[in-house]
């Protein structure tokens, strides 16, 4: 009965063993443009830190620390929510070749001296941060010609004024959780006579602040640019 009682011991031991033994998590991913460093792998109890890289940051609504939980039937898993790394608004880049096909301008009124287009834009999950976009016209726009919005400012213009980059207003910032959004732009003070072929354009949609898109002229594949041919 004493050598029964101690291979029952023996079993139990083993069993318990093979539980601790499988008792571990998924194992976890870098993020994109993101760094991971766990103090035990995917064990029990293992804690996984996040790192993001120059000009990202961890994004809102994940954790910077997750830690592996194991009950005692063998289940594990990580708690908190998967962390991600955008773009820092305080970051912006210099130039990047835009998304031209989450983007379009058009001009809806025009008035002798004036007038007004919209710029429809398909947010990314990442638009969190703040956002850019390019105007690229055809021919240089007049001298005095200025835009007005309420929903972004006029950060850059290329020395031909041809190019135009616009950055988010802090208000407008965060448009990840919409399907499409659409601002109005002012135009004022174009000469008299402008047509209206002068304001055909291009856009390019940036998922964060860029500084100044003027280089994509001289980087983008997208050959040519508008021109007298094309409108």
């Amino acid at each position: 009965m004493l050598i029964s009682a101690a291979v029952a011991v023996v079993l139990v031991l083993l069993g318990e063993s093979q539980v601790q033994a499988q008792a571990v998590c998924e194992p976890l991913s870098a993020p994109k443009n993101g760094d991971i460093v766990c103090t035990d792998g995917a064990a029990d109890r293992s804690r996984c830190t996040v790192s993001c890289g120059e000009s990202y940051a961890l994004r809102t609504g994940t954790r910077k620390n997750r830690r592996c939980r194991c009950r005692s039937s063998g289940v594990c898993r990580w708690n908190g929510v998967e962390a991600a790394c955008d773009y820092a608004a305080d970051t912006p880049i210099s130039c990047d070749i835009p998304d031209m096909m989450r983007a379009s301008f058009g001009v809806v009124d025009i008035a002798p001296m004036a007038g007004v287009a919209a710029v429809t834009i398909k947010p990314t999950p990442q638009t969190t941060r703040g956002w850019s976009f390019s105007l690229m016209f055809a021919k240089p726009l007049p001298e005095k010609l200025e835009f007005e919005s309420g929903h972004v400012s006029l950060v850059a213009k290329s020395d031909d004024r041809r190019i135009f980059t616009f950055n988010s207003l802090d208000h407008a910032k965060d448009i990840s959780k919409l399907d499409s959004y659409t601002l109005y732009m002012c135009m004022q003070n174009a000469p008299t006579g402008t047509e209206p072929s002068a304001f055909a354009a291009l856009v390019g949609f940036y998922p964060m602040l860029v500084r100044d898109a003027s280089c994509i002229q001289d980087i983008s594949p997208l050959r040519p640019l508008l021109s007298k041919n094309t409108l």
